[in-house]
């Protein structure tokens, strides 16, 4: 009776879920456990991720939110949830044994994920193969040398400008000084000319101010962007291009590293606006991974996606003109945040959203200005 009453339960939470992106508070357990350890919710957590690595099963989040309030009740370094989708960073949960959780869920768990969860994303490597940089992707302001080192024998060969290198491109021959914003795209050659192991990319982005919010660095051929942005009402996989996609977290820390394909994306903009909207597809066509696996919004439990939007808020913006190409009170009352401020909105009232958040972007090294970087609402959206 009681595993099919937790079935019930399991199944309705997800149905809630799904139609809400809201984890519910399930009742309380029918039994209670110790705290076999502590875990203090970072930036970009969710419980139903952590259960699920600790436990194997989303599900099994019930399980840490009756434990840490059962645990409330006697010791203030808990404080109780009452949402389990409404945490704070710094809040300390209590995290039942495998065993314990099995008996408050009174059915089987799979085996965690992790034995051990990351308290942070780690980064995607990007570098381990044919060449080594004495230095990872970054955003700083301090200038140094940059050395490269061919684990592929042959020649390495490297660009500045966006491009993929060739046989005719720069021959590394010792340090290179990083005193400005440089991207270095690099790649072996054998004596034929025929590239040698991977090619890889690295953004040095030498700024003058605080990072505080999120930069991105999109790399790829002039030529590539620039028929882009001169054919930008054209649409589909014919007008997708590929790029090299970085993603610094606040701080400079690297985040990922990925190759992955461009869209314009966007309605009106695409004809009247000059800071165009990107749609960024995942594919292992351009050598990556398929699916993008990070945590990118701390307010979301999905950590993979095929595909992102970076909106340029053209719609919001003092530039946005009508069908006569006159402004309106759209632009004239323009406020560039609304479209996330009405999708956090509709998240605090419980409703499924396209998660998003602030991001820097960069082109090739050029500052291309504030984007919001989002969910794409479609199928696979819906899907996750």
């Amino acid at each position: 009776m009681h595993t099919r009453l937790s079935y019930l339960i399991s199944s309705t939470s997800l149905i809630l879920i799904l139609l809400t992106g809201v984890v519910p508070v399930g009742p309380a357990a029918a039994y209670s456990a110790a705290c076999a350890q502590d875990y203090t919710l970072q930036l970009r957590d969710s419980i139903s991720v952590i259960a699920e690595k600790y436990y194997g099963d989303v599900l099994a989040y019930s399980v840490i939110v009756d434990a840490t309030n059962l645990a409330a009740q006697d010791d203030n370094r808990y404080a109780p949830i009452e949402n389990a989708d409404r945490v704070e960073v710094g809040q300390v949960l209590c995290i039942p044994s495998q065993e314990d959780a099995q008996a408050m869920l009174g059915e089987e768990l799979s085996s965690p994920v992790e034995t051990e969860v990351s308290q942070a994303p780690a980064p995607i490597a990007a570098d381990a193969g044919s060449i080594r940089f004495s230095r990872d992707s970054q955003v700083s302001n301090q200038p140094f040398q940059l050395t490269l080192t061919n684990l592929a024998g042959g020649t390495l060969r490297y660009t500045t400008n966006g491009a993929l290198p060739n046989a005719n491109s720069t021959p590394y021959q010792g340090p290179i000084d990083v005193n400005q914003t440089t991207i270095i795209r690099a790649q072996a050659f054998d004596a034929a000319g025929n590239p040698v192991g991977d090619s890889y990319t690295k953004s040095y982005l030498l700024v003058g101010y605080a990072q505080t919010i999120p930069v991105v660095s999109i790399v790829a051929d002039w030529g590539d962007l620039d028929a882009l942005h001169a054919n930008a009402t054209q649409r589909g996989s014919d007008w997708e291009r590929p790029i090299n996609l970085e993603y610094f977290e606040p701080g400079g820390q690297p985040g990922f590293n990925v190759k992955a394909g461009v869209r314009i994306h966007g309605g009106r903009s695409r004809i009247l606006s000059p800071k165009k909207s990107y749609r960024i597809y995942f594919r292992k066509s351009y050598g990556g991974p398929g699916m993008l696996k990070y945590p990118l919004f701390e307010d979301s439990p999905v950590t993979e996606f095929d595909k992102l939007v970076l909106k340029a808020g053209y719609n919001d913006s003092f530039t946005y003109l009508n069908e006569v190409f006159e402004p309106t009170v759209q632009s004239t009352g323009a406020v560039y945040i609304r479209d996330q401020v009405v999708r956090n909105l509709h998240r605090e009232m419980g409703q499924p959203i396209a998660h998003g958040n602030w991001v820097l972007l960069y082109l090739n090294g050029q500052f291309w200005g504030l984007y919001n970087l989002t969910e794409r609402v479609d199928l696979q959206f819906m899907q996750s």
